[in-house]
C-alpha cells in the first residue's frame, strides 16, 4: 500500500480497560501515525490519547476501550469510546491550578489539540460516550 493511499483512512483499535491501556493506546497510535506519514503529530497524539484513555480507566467500569483514528492530510481526528452513558457529568478540564498530580489531563488535551469535545452518539444500537480531539500539523509546527 502506498503512502498516498493512507492519506485518508480510518482505523479502529480496541484495548481492555486496564492500567496498561494508556500505554497500549499511546504505542498503537504512535506507530499508526509514523506509518501514515504524520511524524509531527506523534508526541502530541501520544500524550492526548494517553490522558483520555487514563480517564476512561480511572472513571468508568467499561470493559473495553475503543479508539477510532481518522488520518487526513495535515491532521488527524481521534475518538476514545467507553460504555458510560450520561451516568456522570461531561468531562471538562479543571479551571484552577492545583499541586495534585491528577486533574490536568484535559488541560493538556485542550492546549495541544485544535479542537476537542464530548458526545454521546448511538452506535450499533448502543449509546456510548466519546471523547474526541483533533490535531493539526500546522498548529503544532508553529
Amino acid at each position: 500500500m502506498s503512502t498516498s493511499s493512507l492519506d485518508r483512512a480510518t482505523y479502529r483499535f480496541v484495548v481492555p480497560n486496564s492500567a496498561i491501556a494508556p500505554k497500549i493506546g499511546r504505542d498503537l497510535l504512535a506507530t499508526l501515525l509514523a506509518v501514515t506519514g504524520h511524524p509531527l503529530l506523534v508526541e502530541a497524539a501520544r500524550l492526548c490519547v494517553s490522558e483520555v484513555i487514563t480517564n476512561v480507566h480511572l472513571h468508568t467500569r467499561t470493559a473495553l476501550v475503543y479508539v477510532d483514528v481518522s488520518v487526513r492530510p495535515g491532521n488527524i481526528w481521534v475518538a476514545v469510546w467507553d460504555d458510560e452513558w450520561r451516568t456522570r457529568p461531561a468531562p471538562a478540564p479543571s479551571d484552577h491550578y492545583t499541586d495534585e498530580e491528577r486533574g490536568r489531563g484535559l488541560l493538556l488535551v485542550t492546549s495541544l489539540s485544535a479542537q476537542w469535545g464530548v458526545a454521546w452518539p448511538v452506535e450499533e444500537a448502543r449509546a456510548r460516550k466519546r471523547v474526541w480531539f483533533t490535531l493539526d500539523e500546522t498548529a503544532l509546527a508553529a
